[in-house]
């Protein structure tokens, strides 16, 4: 009889030390892809707070321009993160700030540019409106005086304020509801891609200090956080302000285009469309 093998041919060796390295590998890059994610969403995130800042500067300087950045020191209440973009404020025209943060990492850059071909509002230059493609400083508007520059500039694919949002998202809502005969899902991600959306771009993802939602029959508009309020005429002529602390959001019926706030299909929590007001503090 023969003896049993003991241990592994070479040929084994090889072959096991192939697939040990494509494993690695994999990992490698959806785990560098992750962290790219990660750092594009900080530098946002940055430019967000800086952006803010610059809003808070010109209300208590008589609408002037900041300088730079360091006129912005104490209304920032966190510095960004070093080493992810070395941010600069720029003023063109006296009608336009615009924000730039110099990227310095490939894949960060590549995150900016997917973003970008989805809608997001960032651009190669402030002196034309290339989108970003990843091959330079990000440049976003940090707030506006007077009117845009000559070109298509869209916070996202619906368009740049509250109403052109909603507007176009209901629109795509009840083109759905027309094919399908249904409304879109209440608590589906399927919501989002049913009506032709980046679930990523949207899903509790802040456009201008609100987050927008398809749900079922309605559109859902919430606060993001405490420095946006949604203020609401009702039908008997009383006025609500809704903030994130309290939890309130506002719904739209995307088939009578009627607004509710805080519990949709209450004839009591009912509001005119026209009547919102979004404030930024």
């Amino acid at each position: 009889m023969k003896g049993r093998r003991k241990g592994f041919t070479l040929v084994e060796i090889l072959i096991t030390i192939v697939i040990t390295g494509i494993l690695a590998g994999i990992l490698l890059l959806s785990s560098g892809n992750s962290i790219d994610k990660a750092s594009a969403a900080r530098i946002t995130e940055d430019m967000n707070t800086i952006r803010t800042a610059v809003q808070m500067y010109m209300a208590d300087h008589g609408n002037r321009w900041p300088g730079n950045l360091e006129e912005l020191r104490s209304y920032l209440d966190r510095d960004p993160v070093p080493g992810l973009g070395g941010y600069t404020i720029e003023n063109q025209d006296n009608q336009i700030l615009w924000l730039s943060a110099d990227l310095n990492d490939r894949g960060v850059m590549s995150s900016f540019a997917f973003r970008a071909e989805q809608g997001s509002g960032f651009f190669q230059g402030n002196d034309h409106c290339i989108p970003y493609q990843g091959n330079g400083p990000v440049t976003i508007i940090a707030a506006r005086k007077g009117k845009l520059p000559p070109c298509d500039i869209s916070l996202t694919p619906l368009g740049n304020d509250f109403f052109e949002i909603v507007e176009a998202m209901s629109s795509r809502m009840m083109d759905y509801y027309s094919e399908e005969g249904s409304h879109v899902s209440t608590w589906q991600d399927s919501r989002f891609t049913d009506i032709g959306l980046d679930m990523d771009f949207w899903k509790d993802q802040a456009v201008d200090g609100l987050i927008y939602e398809p749900h079922g029959q309605y559109v859902k508009v919430e606060p993001a956080d405490e420095n946006t309020l949604i203020r609401v005429t009702t039908a008997g002529g009383e006025t609500k302000d809704l903030t994130s602390d309290l939890n309130w959001n506002i719904w739209i019926d995307v088939e009578t285009g009627t607004g509710y706030y805080h519990n949709y299909d209450d004839p009591d929590e009912q509001f005119e469309l026209d009547t919102v007001k979004v404030i930024r503090k």
